[in-house]
């Protein structure tokens, strides 16, 4: 039986800064072009101040994690290893 390769997200218009950076090799990121806050994923409107201004930047990869999630229910075959 073939293995099943994992999905490959969609990349939308929202997303496709991302996603070309990515492929350039540059993590970027959505940052509020008023505030200055930074939002991952991309957004119409900064939920710090409401600005719909934004811009993506670069940045270094380096950060700390917030928050994690464990699947315990298979969605894709893909991920069943």
């Amino acid at each position: 039986m073939p293995e099943i390769s994992k999905p490959i997200p969609a990349i939308t218009p929202d997303m496709r800064e991302f996603f070309d950076g990515a492929r350039a090799g540059r993590l970027m990121i959505q940052k509020c072009d008023s505030c200055g806050t930074l939002r991952f994923p991309a957004h119409d409107l900064c939920s710090k101040c409401n600005s719909t201004a934004s811009s993506w930047v670069p940045v270094s990869g380096r950060g700390e994690v917030f928050s994690f999630n464990i699947m315990h229910q298979l969605y894709h075959p893909g991920f069943a290893k």
